[in-house]
């Protein structure tokens, strides 16, 4: 029983301190490409190495932080030609998911995506970014899922996660009312089945929030 309480006290500790992390990168409390040192973070959070290197390791898998050649870690930076390649694989992907959902999704499903985009609203009008980035990725993985293809979901969630730069492009004037938007469209399109429709519609959901990432990467990386 003792042991049982100790484990469950060093997961939960885990979760805080991986939180904590992820917060920070998200929130620019950590830039891209830095460096991160457990003996470091471990005084700065008042915590062991073990769950800090425990959190590091979630983060890693996740995609938010990468290994540098030799040794350490590093919040993950992204050029101008991975974020290309993930967005050319992800409009491969994603529109046909969209395609395959309309002839799969459930009626729990579509409740879901009707409440994700909701609530979106309301996260935007209290300037909540991390809500609608969070909620934006539950969107997109909600209709890969419904495309009822385990593969093609293993495929797409095996893609590096775009956080810690989602942050950044949500900062663009037109960013959150075009996310929002493209999300009520694919929608529609996946209510009114028409798979013509939804293919297009997240073509140019996709593409938009390409060119709108890059220029807002390409400001950031400027201004460092």
């Amino acid at each position: 029983m003792e042991l049982l309480e100790i484990k469950q006290s060093r997961v939960l500790l885990t979760q805080q301190v991986y939180q904590a992390l992820k917060e920070g990168i998200i929130n620019g409390v950590f830039s891209p490409g830095e460096r991160l040192y457990e003996t470091e973070l471990s005084k700065r959070l008042g915590v062991s190495r073990t769950p800090v290197r425990e959190a590091l390791g979630i983060l890693k898998s996740e995609g938010f932080i990468t290994n540098i050649v030799g040794s350490g870690l590093k919040v993950s930076e992204y050029s101008t030609k991975e974020i290309n390649e993930i967005f050319d694989l992800r409009v491969l992907l994603e529109c046909y998911a969209v395609e395959r959902a309309i002839d799969n999704i459930s009626e729990l499903q579509l409740k879901r995506l009707e409440e994700i985009i909701y609530t979106c609203k309301i996260a935007q009008k209290h300037n909540n970014i991390e809500t609608i980035i969070d909620l934006s990725n539950e969107f997109h993985e909600l209709i890969i899922k419904a495309s009822n293809n385990e593969k093609l979901f293993e495929t797409a969630n095996s893609i590096k996660c775009f956080t810690i730069y989602a942050k950044v492009s949500m900062h663009h004037p037109s960013e959150p009312d075009f996310s929002i938007q493209g999300h009520i469209e694919i929608l529609n399109a996946i209510k009114s089945r028409n798979k013509v429709d939804a293919h297009n519609i997240m073509e140019k959901h996709l593409e938009n929030g390409r060119k709108l990432m890059l220029e807002k990467i390409e400001e950031y990386r400027k201004s460092r």
